[in-house]
Order: C-alpha cells, then sequence, then structure tokens
C-alpha cells in the first residue's frame, strides 16, 4: 500500500473544507495557499472528490469548494479510494491472476491485514481528525531549518 500525493493533498483538502463554514465555498486558489498544494495537484484531485460525491463546486466569483454533504461523516478510506487506484499492501490481491495464489501461504496474511487498514481507516472520520486540535495541546518546536515539528503533549488515544 504506497499512498501517493493525492492522497495526502486530498486530506488536506478535505480536513480545510470540514473546518469551514457550510455555506461560503473556499476558492481554490486560497485553499491552496492555505495548506500548501500546489494548484496543478488540486487540479487532478478535485474531479476524482466530485466524481466520488465527497465534494461539490460552484463557478463564479463566489464559487468555490464546499463539502457534498456536511451532516455525512467522510472517513479517511472513503478519501484514499477515491484519489488512488491500487490500495492493496500487495499486487496478488489486487487481482487473480497471482501465479502464486494455489500455492501461496502468505496470501491469508495479506488478505488479514488488508482487511484490517480499511476497517481501521473507515472508522477515523474527518472531524474526529479536526477536533484533536481541541482535545489536545500540540507544542510547536521551529528547528534551525525553518521546519516545524509538532510533538503531542498527551497520548491519549483520541479515536475510541
Amino acid at each position: 500500500m504506497n499512498l501517493t500525493a493525492k492522497s495526502r493533498y486530498a486530506l488536506k483538502i478535505l480536513l480545510h473544507l470540514e473546518k469551514q463554514t457550510k455555506t461560503s465555498p473556499v476558492q481554490r486558489a486560497a485553499l491552496s495557499k492555505a495548506e500548501g498544494i500546489p494548484i496543478e495537484y488540486m487540479d487532478q484531485i478535485i474531479p476524482l472528490l466530485k466524481k466520488s460525491s465527497l465534494i461539490k463546486t460552484s463557478q463564479g466569483p463566489k464559487g468555490g469548494l464546499l463539502l457534498q454533504n456536511y451532516e455525512k461523516k467522510i472517513n479517511i478510506w472513503q478519501i484514499f479510494t477515491a484519489v488512488e487506484k491500487h490500495l492493496y499492501p500487495v499486487q496478488c490481491l489486487e487481482n487473480s491472476n497471482c501465479t502464486q495464489d494455489p500455492s501461496c501461504s502468505a496470501q491469508a496474511a495479506w488478505k488479514i491485514i488488508y482487511s484490517k487498514i480499511k476497517k481501521e481507516l473507515s472508522q477515523i472520520t474527518l472531524d474526529q481528525i479536526n477536533n484533536i486540535d481541541k482535545k489536545t495541546k500540540l507544542k510547536i518546536k521551529k528547528t534551525n531549518n525553518n521546519t516545524h515539528t509538532a510533538r503531542c503533549q498527551s497520548t491519549k488515544d483520541y479515536f475510541q
């Protein structure tokens, strides 16, 4: 399972939209700047999110992006499957043309692993992630190369 930049950026886009007001669209350029997403990537990701009914778009000077349905909880699995072609941990699960299929001792293990990953990611929603900041204080440390690292001061499990 190799998540690409599309997954990372799609998650950032949807987290940003989930935080925003439910009535005012977020302009593409503003979202790109706020989240540090190259506009070229956004132009590839937005149609995929729209096709999966995760977002809707509106045209014009007051147009932009909105979540398709704020009442519906969007989970991480939905986001990743909207933008990625392949989410299987190994290629043999993706198609049944595996030459080792009858004798593969690891295939059952890979099926279990895939099932567990899917289940866990399906249980984590955008609102849960956005609410983490409300439940914990993050200590931001600026390093000498101008990057920031965040260290959680609490080890509480927020997804249970």
